[in-house]
């Protein structure tokens, strides 16, 4: 085995975190900086893209100051967008997937005839997190930073651009930009046509496993691949009776699938992971940022998340028939509806804070459960659940999705899983593992939750009580989208 770290350089919205690992998937060494999103306006979320440029290369160079690093495998998030003019200075700031200025672009474009053929081309459903949608807006509302950008880049590209001194872009972070066609691995001329854009305006494709030399350093690059695969990848998820949820500010659930495989309605995403390999899902708007509201609008008394968790145990599974609609931003998947409202349903005077805090939980579950449901004709039955991000550490939520789901949840043993996943490419790129299958197991195992049999029927009634309040709602919102959505 090759000498030095191997290092994934995890790149989120909130901040960059470079981790260190030998091969066996031992965690060596850490480093992280921060930064904050920059809402200009509503519906706007921009990054600076210096500063988070700046601070993933400082994170890589803080481990490199105390260990040799043989490579670095990138890992980044979903759906970003910067203008670059002819001197590669940028134009715009970087708008990311919480952006939500897009979604006028993005109602007339679904609308349009041949929308489902493009989503099943490019496996992206049409929401204003999509760069495609984004293009638009800007060569509708700014035609002059259109007309001046001579490259269209996501965080991945500048990164890379950054590290090696060329202009390349792997095909898992392109796949879900909404441009990609995923049977040929190439640009797609119909979705460039939509974006009034032309391929020489987009980085060279390149497979997530391509070794880069460094510029100016002895340092291999490993162009890696989207945050949502590599969490899959990262806790071993590479099957389809795997399924992943994921639950921070946002949440998704998704599964590993052998081949391309869309929804006949477009209601999931399907994005290239590796040759042979693609991840099937849907994200959802609305995970901690719900207890994150309860706490600072509702329950104002409560100092912390655990608090709630208590809260919430002193009532019974189904919340004794009140439901919570979840979609405080708006939604994603399953329906994909931007000006999704939420709410408490069913409330009478018996109920008390206890009632409504359960009952925002279990919105936040059964909102997933519902895209698990739509991936079934996709993946097929789950025999489990890997239970990643901060939810996971609470004993409430993680039982509470066993019931829920009727499948045993295991709770990852690392939160370091998308990183992870990163430096398994750089290991498949360097020739020390034949393919992702072979990959390491990381030291550690997590718990598993099994489902009660008992509570079935009443997470059964509270299932149908959700998608009936939620389908009541859907049909009752006249408007197509808010400037709060995301």
């Amino acid at each position: 085995m090759s000498s030095g770290a191997v290092v994934g350089l995890d790149v989120g919205t909130s901040s960059a975190r470079a981790l260190a690992f030998d091969g066996d998937g031992r965690l060596l060494a850490s480093a992280a900086r921060s930064y904050e999103l920059i809402h200009p306006g509503p519906g706007r979320a921009e990054l600076d893209p210096q500063v988070v440029t700046d601070a993933a290369c400082a994170a890589l160079a803080e481990i490199r100051s105390h260990m040799a690093v043989r490579a670095v495998a990138l890992s980044t998030f979903m759906h970003s967008l910067l203008a670059l003019d002819e001197h590669d200075r940028p134009l715009t700031r970087l708008v990311t997937w919480a952006d939500a200025r897009s979604a006028p672009q993005t109602i007339r474009l679904a609308k349009g005839a041949d929308a489902l053929a493009l989503y099943q081309r490019t496996g992206v459903p049409l929401h204003p997190m999509s760069p495609l949608t984004k293009l638009l807006w800007f060569a509708e509302e700014e035609p002059e930073v259109f007309r001046k950008a001579v490259r269209w880049v996501s965080i991945k590209e500048l990164l890379l651009h950054r590290l090696t001194g060329e202009w390349v872009v792997d095909r898992s972070i392109a796949s879900a930009g909404g441009l990609l066609n995923l049977a040929s691995g190439d640009w797609d001329d119909g979705a460039l046509a939509a974006a009034g854009i032309e391929r020489d305006r987009l980085a060279t494709l390149v497979s997530p496993v391509e070794m880069l030399p460094g510029s100016g350093s002895d340092l291999m690059v490993v162009p890696g691949a989207a945050d949502g695969v590599l969490a899959n990848l990262g806790v071993g998820a590479l099957t389809p009776e795997l399924l992943v949820c994921s639950i921070g500010t946002s949440a998704a659930v998704r599964a590993t699938v052998p081949e391309i495989r869309t929804d006949e309605s477009g209601r999931t995403f399907c994005y290239s992971l590796d040759e042979g390999l693609w991840v099937i899902g849907g994200p959802v708007n609305n995970g901690g940022v719900v207890l994150d509201w309860l706490l600072q609008h509702v329950f104002t008394d409560v100092d912390e998340v655990s608090a709630l968790d208590d809260i919430a145990a002193q009532a019974p599974p189904g919340a004794d028939g009140v439901v919570f609609l979840p979609h405080l931003l708006g939604e994603r998947a399953p329906h994909w509806k931007p000006g999704a409202t939420g709410g408490w349903f069913g409330l009478t005077i018996r109920h008390d804070r206890s009632s409504l805090v359960r009952a925002a939980f279990e919105g936040v579950l059964l909102q997933l459960l519902t895209v698990a449901r739509t991936l079934q004709p996709l993946a097929g039955d789950a025999s489990e659940v890997l239970a990643t991000g901060g939810f996971a550490h609470s004993e409430l939520w993680s039982q509470m999705m066993a019931d829920m789901f009727g499948l045993p949840v295991t709770v990852a043993p690392s939160v370091e899983g998308t990183a992870w996943g990163a430096a398994v490419l750089a290991l498949k790129a360097e020739g020390e593992i034949d393919s992702l299958e072979d990959a390491p197991t990381p030291p550690g195992k997590g718990h598993v939750y099994e489902p009660r049999a008992e509570l079935r029927e009443a997470y059964a009634r509270a299932a149908e009580r959700f998608e009936a309040f939620s389908g009541a709602i859907r049909a009752l919102t006249t408007v197509e989208w808010s400037q709060d959505a995301v």
